[in-house]
């Protein structure tokens, strides 16, 4: 899944557009952090100087069991370094990656993708970039439209700035669901678990419904 994220569909999203156009790793990540709410509910990224680079932080906005959580930190791990990967056109390497949880059995596919120092059982989730990543510049930097793509999110981010809790939560969902097919409503109602009737009408409370959500999605 980390390594789905440079599919073609994925480049049409408005936010990865604008991290390809920025100058810099530096600069993309700062707009990642600054404009996340784009791309789901709560706050998942944060930075933090280290020594000679950037640590890149991540939490999950809930608190998913801990056999789903391993799954969820690896793969925005994956993700991250894969989309750095892509951008730059560079084979960016970590200082490190730490995890929070223990140590699995089998680290090959960790050590083939990062490639680099991996931490388990840590205080928190993080890639440690250094300063030579972080000023890598990317391919498709370009002002012009780093400015036409930001102006698109930062609408997209007011717009839902006021969202209630549970359509904020859907949204997420609905994103998630990728290929549009099977059964929405009780999908989304599995994973917040509830019922189907539960959530419609606890979505029509807040003015909305998941059909409404997925359609302004898709769009």
């Amino acid at each position: 899944l980390g390594r789905s994220l440079v599919d073609p569909e994925t480049l049409e999203d408005a936010g990865f557009l604008l991290l390809m156009a920025s100058q810099d790793v530096r600069s993309a990540l700062e707009r990642a952090v600054r404009l996340q709410a784009y791309w789901g509910d709560g706050t998942r990224l944060s930075l933090a100087p280290v020594r000679g680079g950037l640590s890149v932080r991540y939490s999950y906005p809930t608190s998913p069991a801990p056999s789903l959580r391993r799954h969820i930190d690896e793969c925005a791990m994956a993700e991250m370094i894969v989309a750095l990967r892509h951008l730059t056109g560079v084979d960016v390497v970590p200082q490190a990656v730490a995890f929070v949880h223990t140590k699995p059995a089998d680290t090959t596919a960790h050590e083939a993708l990062f490639r680099c120092p991996l931490r388990f059982g840590t205080e928190r989730v993080e890639l440690v970039l250094d300063d030579a990543s972080l000023a890598l510049p990317m391919r498709g930097a370009h002002s012009v439209y780093g400015e036409i793509f930001g102006r698109v999110v930062e609408r997209a981010v007011a717009r839902h700035a006021g969202e209630r809790p549970l359509a904020s939560q859907v949204r997420t969902l609905v994103r998630g669901a990728v290929d549009g097919t099977g059964d929405l409503v009780a999908h989304v109602a599995r994973t917040l678990r509830t019922s189907a009737r539960t959530l419609q009408r606890r979505l029509r409370a807040e003015g909305t419904s998941v059909g409404a959500i997925a359609r302004e999605v898709r769009l």
